[in-house]
């Protein structure tokens, strides 16, 4: 009899694999898993606010034209 099903079971009820916490524990997070973290913030910071300089440079040119 095969116990496994074809269709992976419902993971309401099951506690992510890799999660930050244990049981008690406080957060953890690896020295790489940090530094990705932040190398992404940053990335994502300078992109919002090159966006913005170039919609304010987009808004003066057409009020100009």
């Amino acid at each position: 009899m095969n116990v496994h099903s074809a269709t992976p079971s419902s993971k309401e009820n099951r506690p992510a694999r890799n999660t930050a916490t244990r049981s008690g524990a406080a957060a953890y997070i690896s020295e790489r898993n940090t530094q990705a973290y932040l190398l992404a913030r940053d990335t994502v910071r300078r992109v919002q606010r090159t966006a913005s300089l170039i919609g304010e440079m987009s808004q003066r040119r057409a009020g100009a034209a």
